[in-house]
Order: structure tokens, then sequence, then C-alpha cells
């Protein structure tokens, strides 16, 4: 009941207590939906007046002067130099007003929880300055409709019995949110659970007793709104509900007093506003490790399930020898062919691809020599599973840990390991990636570089990669310019790492369909910009050329 009517009440009692007689010398924003007066009173230090208009947390509290380095931004200038005569509520309405002395427009404050509100008024109630939507509110007549229901507070016995009476098919929880002010969920279900009701019973289905005692708990906790210290509910450090007075429904959570309304509100804004920043930071963790931890998952069960070394040098290697055996037959310039199986007794038909800018010879050859690389990339795919199990672990270890309650501090320090596995990306590498003129891939701990479009080839390949760098294009097409970065200690780059970035410049280029791509290579230092020509446009020399399928999406 943050936002209900008797705590602002309460606090606005409060605040005329400490700021009658304060003077108003700053009024200003420093965040969206926050407004700030700074009051100076004649015997109290400065003040500062908090109002929040945000549909989560609208509040109006009152704290020391604290000094901020943060830019802020004068909203309602007319306030400043008023000094405030009085500060009161309106009847039965979440209005909080503030007049002033020698002034006589007035600040009305507007407390309701999807549309608080801040108004200048003048003497006729116009509306000269809003905090929000000034444009719609500006020179319009303020006004509030009226209410017919009835205050628990003023209500006779006689009146309740004839209001149960006339609603006797009502359940008495419509009964008491349709009829009555200041109901909310949470005090309905308070006052029905201190005078034993079955939520669900109609009014004209109580007994006197039990209408006597609902009448009784219904004056009794509202008079104690009034009186009794306010209290914050907690579940461990997590405010779970303010109230003014004790509150059955909330028994299985901790409670702390408090002296005034100001002083609980202001711990269970705060508090709620940074621990809801903590849970929200937690999630977005959690999210992100739950998702990189099923990629590795995807990624380690595909690697596992690749043929084994043996089986794939054998297949291989015949696919070799069957072209040999049967090239006589293969018809030329054939991107895909059709052997049979000699080693197979029934001599079944299998379809093979093959490069057709090669020569047979020169396919089987592909074949053999993949057949040699097939030990090499199965070690590397062992130490790849290995590397992907081990990170996977940690991510396991991090997620347990971080659905512990941890503050900031410990969820930075979560964030930054992250950031080191580079699983998240801080905001400068998310802004860098966005505005960088390249996408990065990485195989077998080689960066490789795809330029984005034709003027983002350009940068790429001339002011980002070095001299010594590999340069791939698909050789003939449009397409992006890519490259593999090198270092003193990586002198030599894999073959399957070109054939990689190959297939890579084969996939983003105007031949990504084919089904085998020129690719020309050569260093950085070997590719030239003509002046004058069109963005992307480049000469490339001392090139090589190798066949490769496009990326498969």
């Amino acid at each position: 009941m943050e936002l209900h009517y008797i705590t602002l009440l309460r606090q606005a009692k409060f605040m005329h207590s400490c700021l009658k007689g304060s003077i108003i010398t700053a009024s200003f924003t420093r965040k969206k939906n926050e407004m700030i007066l700074r009051l100076d009173g004649q015997s109290l230090p400065t003040q500062e007046l908090i109002l929040s208009s945000d549909a989560v947390y609208p509040f109006l509290l009152l704290r020391d002067f604290r000094k901020s380095s943060g830019i802020s931004t004068n909203v309602m200038d007319s306030l400043i130099g008023k000094q405030i005569e009085k500060i009161s509520i309106s009847e039965n309405d979440r209005l909080i007003e503030f007049i002033f002395l020698d002034w006589n427009h007035r600040l009305l404050l507007q407390f309701f929880r999807n549309r608080t509100n801040f108004f200048i008024l003048d003497p006729s109630d116009i509306i000269i300055s809003a905090f929000k939507h000034q444009k719609k509110y500006k020179n319009t007549a303020f006004g509030l409709q009226t209410t017919k229901k009835l205050s628990p507070l003023d209500i006779t016995r006689c009146q309740f019995y004839q209001l149960l009476s006339t609603h006797h098919n009502m359940p008495v929880v419509a009964l008491l949110k349709k009829h009555f002010i200041f109901m909310s969920s949470a005090i309905i279900r308070e006052i029905t659970l201190k005078s034993g009701l079955d939520e669900a019973i109609l009014a004209g289905d109580i007994e006197e007793n039990q209408t006597e005692l609902l009448y009784y708990c219904l004056k009794d906790f509202f008079t104690r709104c009034l009186n009794d210290p306010p209290r914050v509910y907690l579940k461990g450090e997590f405010p779970q509900a303010f109230s003014l007075t004790e509150m059955k429904i909330y028994t299985d959570y901790d409670v702390r007093f408090f002296k005034n309304v100001n002083e609980a509100l202001s711990f269970y804004f705060f508090r709620k506003q940074k621990l809801d920043r903590i849970v929200k930071k937690r999630d977005r963790i959690v999210t992100i490790i739950e998702n990189k931890i099923g990629q590795l998952e995807k990624l380690i069960a595909h690697l596992k399930s690749l043929p084994d070394e043996k089986e794939q040098r054998s297949y291989l290697q015949k696919i070799g020898e069957l072209i040999l055996a049967q090239m006589y037959n293969i018809p030329s310039g054939k991107a895909e062919i059709e052997l049979t199986d000699l080693y197979d007794p029934s001599q079944k038909k299998m379809r093979v691809r093959i490069n057709p800018e090669l020569s047979l010879q020169e396919n089987a050859g592909n074949y053999f020599d993949k057949a040699r690389d097939v030990a090499q990339n199965m070690r590397q795919v062992k130490r790849n599973i290995e590397e992907h199990r081990k990170k996977l672990d940690q991510l396991h270890h991090i997620n347990s840990i971080i659905q512990k309650e941890l503050d900031f501090r410990d969820l930075d320090k979560i964030e930054k390991k992250l950031v080191d596995m580079h699983i998240i990306q801080t905001d400068e590498q998310h802004m860098e990636e966005v505005y960088r003129p390249y996408r990065s891939y990485f195989i077998d701990n080689w960066e490789i570089w795809v330029g984005k479009n034709a003027k983002s080839n350009d940068e790429t390949t001339f002011r980002h990669a070095h001299k010594e760098d590999l340069w791939l294009h698909a050789q003939g097409v449009s397409g992006s310019h890519v490259i593999i970065r090198r270092s003193s200690e990586k002198k030599e780059v894999p073959k399957r790492t070109i054939e990689y970035a190959a297939r890579l410049a084969a996939t983003n280029s105007r031949s990504k369909t084919s089904s085998y791509v020129p690719v020309i290579v050569t260093h950085v230092k070997y590719v030239h910009k003509p002046k004058g020509t069109p963005p992307g446009t480049v000469n490339a020399e001392r090139v090589k050329t190798i066949f490769v399928e496009p990326l498969k999406e």
C-alpha cells in the first residue's frame, strides 16, 4: 500500500511539518520521470523533495541534500523562490497540494499508478505547467470525477448492515471493492482473513456475528493505518510489501519498523529499485549463460557425431580410387558424378561431388589429400571438444553460483569473467562490433574478417588489415573481402583455415549458389585499389586460386 491514500495522507502531514516556511531554491530533473525540488528552511539543513512519476514506482520522498555531478535540466522554473505555506491532501483522493506564500498559483501532485503527474495550477484551476505531457495539458482545466464510494473510516454500523442487505447476492470481496474507497486486493484479503470469512462467500450468507466482526475488522484496520508505525515486510534483503499497520497475509516474511512514513517509503522504494536492478542484471546474465550452454551442448554433440577417423579416411581414399578406376566413363564438366562402388558386392551406385574446373586426376588427388588430412582434422576436433567441455563446465559452475543471492559487486565480477571468456560483450565491444566494417569468425584460434559491403571491404582491407594478412575473394564476381589475421607467432596459416576462409568468401559472393567456386588467395600487400574506381574494386597480384564449396545455411 505504498501508494495508498492514507499513506499519502500521513506523508503529506509529515511534509507539512518539515517544509512549512521552506523556500524552493531549485527545480530540476536528472532522469526520466523524476523531478527534484531543493528547499532551504530557516533552521533546517537543505532538503530535497523527490517526486517520481514512474508507472511502477511513483513516490514523494524527502531526504537531506546530496551533492551530485549528474547533468540536470531545469523544470517548472516558476517554482523557484516560492515559499511553502501549506501542504495538504485532497479529501479522499490522491492529490497533494502545495500552497505558497504571496503566490496565487499552487503545485498539485497527482499520484495515480499509471497517470502520476505534477501540475502548476492558476487560481482558476487552469494548468499552466505540467511535468509530463506539457503540450497535452497546458492551458486545460484540471478536474476530477467525484466518487460515490463510501469511506470505511466514516461508515456507521447501521449503514454497513444496510449495504450488505441491499447487495445480498454479491460476493463480499466484490462488495468491498465496488462500494468502498481505499480498497486494494491485499487489503481486502487482509480484512477477510482477520474476520475469518471465505473470500467467495455472498454478502447475504454472512451470519450476524460474522457481519459484526467484518465491520469491526474494516474499521479497526483503517484506524490503525492512521496511527501505527509504518513497516516493510522483507524476504531476506528483498522488500515484499510496505504497510501502515500489521498485515497477517505477510506473516511468513520478516518485518522492519520505521519512525515515520517517509523513512519507511525511502527504504522500501530505494531498496526495491536497487534489488530489482540486481534481479534484472542476474536474469540477463543467466539467460546469456543458458543460451551459451545450449549452443555448446549442441556443438559438442555435433562434433561427437562426426564419423571416426578410420571411417572418414577409408571413405575419402575409396572415392579417390573409384574416380581413377572409372575416369574413362565419367563425362567431363560435371559438378556431380555417378560412380559404381567396386568395393561393394552389390555394386551399388553412389553420387559424388567434384570440382568441374579440375581434371579427374586432380579431383582424385584432392580426395587423397583429404584422406591424409583426416588424422590432423580429427585431432583438432578432439581438441575442440575438450575446449568446449571445459568452457561448458565453467558455465555450469558460474550458473550454480549466480542462483544464490548476490549483490551488484558479485554480479560485476561474474560479468567480467564472462567477458574474459568471450561469452558477454561489453557495451564498448558491442558498439565496436556494430560500427566496425567486418564480421569476425574464428576457426582453430585463427581470426577471419568478412567485409560487410563494398564500402566496408575497402575499409577492412586498406585500414584494418595488416600487409602480411591473407586476403581472399571469390574470383570474377562481386563479394566480400575476406582477411585471415596473422601474427608473428603464426607465420603459416593451416590449409584447413584457408579452406574455411575461402568457403566464407564463396558464401558471401554472387556465386554462393554454385557447387564449386574459384577463390583467389594472396597477401594484403599485393592488393591495390586503382584510383577513381568504385568502392570494393581492387586489383590483386601473385594470387593462387583454390576451388571450394560455399558453406551450407
